[in-house]
């Protein structure tokens, strides 16, 4: 799982729209910092391939999984920095994700991202 939660992050950076559809299933959700959700193509036209947002890295913390049967839920903490429409920015989350093995294959399903300061442990 660890694999697939690093190939998520590496699709986001490089801005891989085919790979991160292979990861997100179809009926993924997201729910962002800002409290704004979005499905799967919205996430991908809105983080994955937009000419607005441009990553830099995202940095995170050893992801903690844990498996459930056919469901992992997966915790970590990230360090982003991008830009957005040319103005650099950076950001400490909490991120979650819930990826599900369907037919033998395990997908995305949920993700959700909280604001954390840097002084949160």
């Amino acid at each position: 799982m660890a694999a697939l939660v690093a190939a998520r992050t590496a699709a986001l950076v490089e801005g891989d729209v085919g790979r991160m559809t292979e990861i997100l299933a179809e009926d993924f959700t997201y729910t962002n910092a800002s409290g704004d959700s979005c499905d799967r193509d919205g996430y991908l036209a809105a983080y994955v391939g937009s000419p607005d947002l441009v990553w830099l890295s995202q940095e995170s913390s050893g992801p903690v999984v844990r498996t459930y049967g056919d469901t992992a839920v997966v915790t970590l903490d990230v360090h982003d920095r991008a830009t957005w429409q040319g103005e650099p920015f950076a950001g400490e989350f909490r991120s979650l994700f819930v990826y599900v093995r369907r037919d033998g294959v395990w997908r995305c399903v949920a993700g959700q991202t909280t604001s954390r300061s840097s002084d949160t442990a």
